[in-house]
């Protein structure tokens, strides 16, 4: 059982909380490999969140496995493709939560809520009888990103950042610099904007001043295709891990070669990539 052992002495190479929690199934289906299964142990034991998750998933598992095979209602199947589907849409701001997922305010004061305590509503009688699943709230991948930046504040006075890298003049970048804004604080990840650079030179420069890890290209899809591969080179070329604002299309290869690691557009996959991002970022 995971997170019981003493790991101290395993020689497994290490796993960032995305890749483990990818796992966590299979780890549960017994479908990884020796080598993965001590990683996984090693991470969870030492990794109070995932231990968390793990142990959520471990005991829905359990719980389905003690209820036998009930008849499921006709519509199950459809509540959970709705399920499904809402938490894909939320995790790619097609479904927009204002203030979390879209339009974030990494200076806004903590709210104060009521503790109210909720009502108790006696359980049906059934005669099959199972620990309720954990709710689950479409904003929680986003607002756990936020904590996450919020430890980092209190711990360090600084949150993690993100150097935008604006290419020509205003018109060619503020549309995407906005977006790559909002992109990455919606996940508690600052976003350092400037009005463009003189030359590559300037822009390297700021980028080295702004003491950021991760850096990413804003601008037209006309200026990508003159200078995003020199611009992503040269971050690259500084120890920057470089993004790109906007769909790479037919050039993705050469972008990609060139050292930008990831694309954020509308409708990408928001919450996998600020956690990858985070991971990057060694954000706790």
């Amino acid at each position: 059982m995971i997170g019981t052992g003493n790991t101290s002495h395993r020689k497994t190479s290490e796993l960032k909380c995305s890749q483990v929690k990818q796992l966590f199934s299979p780890y549960l289906d017994g479908a990884v490999t020796g080598t993965e299964m001590l990683a996984l142990q090693d991470h969870v034991s030492g990794c109070p969140r995932c231990h968390r998750e793990y142990q959520a998933l471990r005991r829905t598992q359990q719980l389905l496995v003690s209820v036998g095979r009930p008849k499921a209602p006709a519509d199950l199947g459809l509540k959970l493709r709705l399920a499904i589907s809402r938490e894909a849409a939320t995790a790619r701001r097609k479904d927009a939560i204002t203030g979390t997922s879209d339009y974030p305010n990494l200076g806004e004061l903590p709210v104060a809520v009521l503790d109210v305590p909720r009502p108790a509503v006696p359980a049906p009688k059934a005669a099959i009888t199972f620990e309720a699943l954990p709710q689950i709230r479409l904003a929680e991948p986003f607002e756990a990103l936020r904590d996450a930046s919020d430890r980092t504040l209190a711990k360090t006075g600084a949150r993690p950042k993100v150097f935008l890298a604006n290419l020509g003049k205003l018109p060619d970048f503020t549309a995407r610099a906005t977006f790559a804004r909002n992109f990455y604080e919606a996940g508690g990840i600052e976003a350092l904007s400037n009005d463009g650079f003189k030359d590559q030179a300037a822009m390297i420069a700021a980028f080295r001043a702004s003491g950021a890890k991760l850096a990413c290209l804003c601008s037209s899809d006309k200026f990508y295709e003159r200078e995003a591969a020199t611009a992503a080179r040269a971050l690259a070329g500084a120890g920057a891990i470089v993004h790109l604002a906007g769909r790479p299309g037919e050039h993705e290869a050469d972008w990609r070669q060139a050292g930008i690691k990831s694309f954020i557009y509308v409708g990408c996959d928001v919450v996998s990539t600020l956690q990858a991002a985070r991971d990057i970022l060694d954000v706790k």
